[in-house]
């Protein structure tokens, strides 16, 4: 009994040591493949990465362009005209921003929902109801004629690097797989517009007051705005219909409109 005993553990423990072996292989391969993994999603977002060094010859400027980069990556632009300026001003801002702005000129001309389908399109109406994009064109019409030559002289450049340089492409391009647009003016315009808007953060109050002064009345609307007016119910109710007018035209940029009344 005693030699079965010592027999049978004998065994179990050769077929452990042989799983253990076993184990610890398939645990060295998966290392061996996530490590791998790893290094070609690394490899691969680094292929994107915009060439900061070399020399290219380029049509449409009129002399060098020098567009040298700090250790922080921060790039200095000298040239000898004002335009070629412009242009590697543009061609830069390709190489570090390119995502960021074709996302904003989505953003800002309500084409978000051409790459994000129907969870996007509540912003898009937003925008366009604001209308940023046909600002954007009453603000062309208005520009100089030195304004747009610089303008058109920046967009050059920065579709320069759009056509020429489609392997440096921010990787979110290839993960979505789309090609981004070359830019004009009116997306430029409607970018600056936009961030415009962004930057002013009383739209909210000036839109409240305007409806609360048509819905009440100049006195009352006014007051309701400064908080010096207590008002009835019938003002207090009118007041929430004014705050529910502001939630269905802009829902997007004004989601928690609140109105609510202590019962006595």
């Amino acid at each position: 009994m005693a030699a079965f005993s010592i027999s049978f553990w004998l065994c179990v423990s050769d077929l452990w040591r042989e799983n253990v072996k076993t184990i610890g292989k398939i645990i060295c391969v998966l290392v061996i493949i996530v490590v791998l993994a790893v290094a070609g999603v690394l490899l691969w977002v680094r292929s994107t990465l915009p060439d900061y060094a070399g020399s290219y010859e380029v049509e449409g400027i009129s002399g060098n362009i020098e567009i040298i980069r700090d250790t922080y990556g921060i790039p200095h632009i000298f040239a000898e005209h004002q335009n070629d300026l412009a242009f590697g001003a543009g061609y830069a801002m390709g190489q570090d921003r390119l995502w960021q702005m074709d996302i904003f000129k989505r953003v800002s001309e309500g084409r978000l929902s051409e790459l994000f389908g129907k969870d996007a399109l509540e912003a898009d109406r937003f925008a366009r109801v604001l209308g940023f994009a046909r600002d954007a064109d009453v603000a062309i019409a208005a520009l100089k004629p030195e304004e747009k030559e610089y303008l058109d002289s920046f967009l050059a450049g920065l579709n320069r690097f759009i056509e020429t340089r489609p392997n440096e492409h921010p990787v979110e391009f290839r993960i979505i797989g789309y090609k981004p647009e070359p830019f004009t003016a009116k997306d430029l315009l409607s970018i600056l517009i936009y961030q415009s808007f962004t930057n002013n953060f009383n739209w909210k109050l000036e839109l409240t007051r305007t409806l609360a002064i048509s819905e009440l009345g100049e006195e009352q609307g006014r007051a309701l705005q400064h908080n010096k007016y207590r008002s009835p119910s019938k003002s207090a109710h009118s007041a929430c219909r004014v705050a529910g007018t502001v939630k269905q035209v802009f829902p997007f940029y004004y989601p928690h409109t609140c109105c609510r009344q202590k019962r006595s």
